[in-house]
């Protein structure tokens, strides 16, 4: 098995869902903590990194599920919450 790409990533608490776009080139990610603070990275197969594109708190609710609805936007989910992005 060969790791192909670390990142610092602003979800500092952990990773409560994590979703690959269609395509597979996008990755949204929302963290564990106070405001679920959600992520949207693309990989850079040039840099074998992933780039920040996009940051926001979700609000307080607790989201367990992203789900990708087309090639640049998505839905989270929790008991209390239904997000679309």
């Amino acid at each position: 098995m060969k790791l192909i790409s670390t990142s610092k990533s602003p979800l500092k608490k952990g990773i409560a869902c994590l979703a690959f776009s269609p395509d597979g080139k996008m990755i949204c990610a929302t963290a564990i903590d106070d405001s679920h603070l959600t992520a949207v990275y693309k990989f850079d197969p040039k840099k074998d990194k992933l780039k920040l594109l996009s940051k926001k708190k979700s609000g307080g609710a607790v989201v367990l599920e992203t789900v990708w609805t087309g090639k640049d936007t998505f839905v989270t989910v929790g008991p209390k919450v239904y997000m679309y992005w």
